[in-house]
């Protein structure tokens, strides 16, 4: 089973610097995107129960947070996170103990990074009469901070100090919002093309 990637913008509304924490959707549901999927509500529900079993008070987060999906580069972990009428909605901290952690924390604030990814593996999955793969449940692995933002679906509503999740109402940005979605590929063809062109 090979494990699979989706990226969202995020924008970034408040900042606390004490705790270094973000929150806001990590997926949203029914929406086709680019690469033809169409994650459903509940994709999440058996892959958030498990994880949150394991959370202790010695391992707070029930995922890792990454630096570029890079498994080697930890930086920070996924403390919250919910299913609701509109997607996966989930409260990430970073570790500002780490010098990737206060890099990509400082990145958010100000703005030169703005999107949010999520590592996972396909466990259901079927397919309309159109041929769009619907999503019906998910192992999630990983959220991970990353440069150049492929979907349009999500946003970060805040980052904060640690308190109860807020009611949330981004109906009226994703009507307007354009679905975009491609394979973790992309990125390694657009790193080699950038490469190539600065060669130039």
């Amino acid at each position: 089973m090979a494990r699979e990637y989706k990226t969202f913008p995020f924008q970034l509304k408040s900042s606390n610097d004490e705790l270094g924490i973000i929150e806001g959707y990590l997926s949203v549901f029914n929406v086709v995107d680019q690469g033809n999927d169409r994650v459903k509500p509940g994709a999440f529900k058996r892959t958030l129960t498990n994880s949150k079993k394991r959370v202790t008070e010695a391992n707070p987060y029930i995922i890792p947070m990454l630096w570029q999906h890079k498994d080697s580069e930890p930086i920070g972990g996924v403390i919250d996170a919910e299913e609701d009428d509109h997607g996966l909605f989930t409260r990430a901290q970073f570790d500002l103990d780490v010098q990737r952690g206060r890099e990509a924390y400082s990145g958010y604030k100000k703005g030169y990074l703005n999107q949010l990814s999520i590592g996972y593996d396909t466990i259901k999955k079927s397919y309309d009469a159109k041929g769009v793969r619907d999503l019906e449940e998910l192992r999630l692995w990983e959220q991970s901070t990353v440069t150049f933002a492929m979907n349009e679906d999500a946003l970060v509503t805040g980052v904060k100090a640690k308190k109860a999740m807020p009611k949330k109402d981004f109906n009226s940005h994703y009507q307007d919002a354009q679905a975009q979605d491609a394979e973790a590929s992309s990125y390694r063809r657009l790193d080699h093309w950038r490469y190539a062109y600065s060669r130039c």
